[in-house]
């Protein structure tokens, strides 16, 4: 456990100065009461938060310099000195002397401990913004040593039309100065061209020809199974009467003709019903696509005729649509 010994003492010295937070918050009351606690247990990292919290939700002075005394025994002594800045400031105003007073004297007591980064732009542009650890700094502060907590640190420049620059450097605890120098930025790379909106019209006129055609198909195979049909109901028929005509394998003449005839007409079903199948299955896919659209109907309409030729006979479907 960390024994915040010093911070401690500086808390001891302030406890007329810092009675408690005089809030009206009882959320932010209660979080720097437990804050109180926490320091005083050693658990500083804890505590801090605890601060952070209650001065985020219910801004008072008492918890500002509670938390820069916090955070000055993290070894956070950019935020405390930052802190205690703003406490110096606040008391000023508020007539608060021995709070103003004692923010300035570890003001200036934590100057010399300070890490320090200098960050630097050769090529800087007009428009570009520079990020450290998420804060924004300004041009004017460029080139100048800015005090930061020790540690990691993000560092990032953003300029328009132009790829992004990123960075993370290590800062040594205090007294240290990091030089960060930001290279030109590169141009980021060109945006696709804008695709063309669709033509819509003929987009329109490719899904009705779809339409159509699916028609014709599974009309055509509807037709064809039709055609099968009747035909393989003429082949059995002509089998049976040309059978009566036989004897075995003997057959008079009129049955050899009968039995010639079913032949023919089993040939054509087959050829039918395969034919059949294949109108009825494309059609079918064609009119079930989500693009498919009937044609608009018009005035005179539109006579669709198909028919198959099979054997000598003809099969023709007609519609208007």
């Amino acid at each position: 456990m960390r024994r915040p010994t010093h911070a401690l003492a500086l808390l001891s010295a302030m406890a007329w100065t810092v009675p408690g937070r005089g809030g009206d918050n009882p959320d932010a009351d209660a979080m720097f009461r437990d804050g109180r606690r926490l320091f005083e247990e050693g658990h500083v990292d804890e505590a801090c938060a605890r601060f952070a919290d209650s001065q985020r939700i219910d801004p008072k002075l008492g918890t500002l310099l509670n938390l820069a005394i916090c955070r000055e025994q993290q070894g956070r002594f950019a935020s405390a000195w930052a802190a205690f800045a703003a406490v110096e400031q606040l008391a000023t105003a508020a007539g608060e002397t021995d709070r103003a007073s004692f923010a300035r004297d570890r003001v200036h007591t934590l100057v010399p401990k300070l890490s320090r980064v200098i960050v630097s732009m050769p090529s800087a542009l007009p428009e570009v913004v520079v990020t450290i650890g998420g804060r924004p700094i300004g041009a004017a502060e460029l080139g100048v040593p800015l005090p930061v907590d020790p540690g990691e640190l993000d560092v990032a420049a953003d300029a328009p039309g132009k790829k992004r620059w990123r960075a993370r450097v290590h800062v040594e605890p205090g007294p240290s100065t990091t030089q960060l120098v930001v290279p030109a930025l590169e141009d980021a790379p060109a945006a696709p061209p804008a695709l063309a909106p669709p033509d819509t019209r003929a987009s329109r006129e490719r899904d009705r020809a779809r339409f159509t055609v699916g028609l014709v198909a599974g009309g055509v195979g509807v037709a064809a199974l039709a055609v099968g049909t009747y035909f393989g109901i003429r082949a059995a028929s002509r089998k049976s009467d040309g059978d009566g005509h036989c004897d075995g394998t003997l057959c008079d003449q009129e049955g050899l003709e009968l039995q010639s005839s079913a032949r023919s007409s089993a040939t054509v079903a087959t050829v039918a019903f395969g034919i059949g199948l294949i109108g009825v299955g494309a059609g079918a896919f064609l009119l079930l696509s989500p693009t498919a659209r009937p044609p608009k109907r018009s005035a005179a309409g539109t006579r669709v005729s198909a028919g198959p030729w099979i054997a000598g006979r003809g099969i023709v479907l007609e519609g208007i649509f």
